[in-house]
């Protein structure tokens, strides 16, 4: 029995120090080389990207300012427009239908999704 154990215990060395290391690969070397190029590559367009975004939004906050100032003042008309409308006993219907057709194609949908 002692020498069976002395066998098993060579061969799971034997074993086990042919597993600890792999050895070198060119192909694998080769796709680990290509995969760390790429995001390396990809970090850096990333980072190039974000560069040129934050610069358009600084050269263009004088436009995005004016902008943003004139679609206030058309939606502040919109607004005021809307409220008139909704204002009139005509206006109220229509805003109640459309608010209930809403719901109803809300819940059709609902329950269709669950068959």
């Amino acid at each position: 029995m002692d020498t069976h154990d002395d066998c098993h215990r060579d061969l799971r060395d034997v074993f086990d120090g042919e597993h600890r290391q792999l050895p070198p690969d060119p192909f694998l070397s080769a796709t680990t080389a290509r995969l760390a190029k790429a995001r390396a590559r990809a970090t850096l367009a990333r980072r190039c990207l974000l560069a040129a975004a934050l610069a358009a939004v600084t050269l263009g906050s004088p436009w995005l300012i004016s902008g943003s100032v004139l679609l206030s003042a058309r939606l502040g008309t919109l607004f005021g427009a809307v409220a008139g409308w909704l204002s009139t006993p005509a206006g109220t219907v229509a805003a109640l239908l459309l608010l209930l057709a809403a719901l109803v194609y809300r819940r059709f949908w609902q329950r269709r999704s669950l068959f």
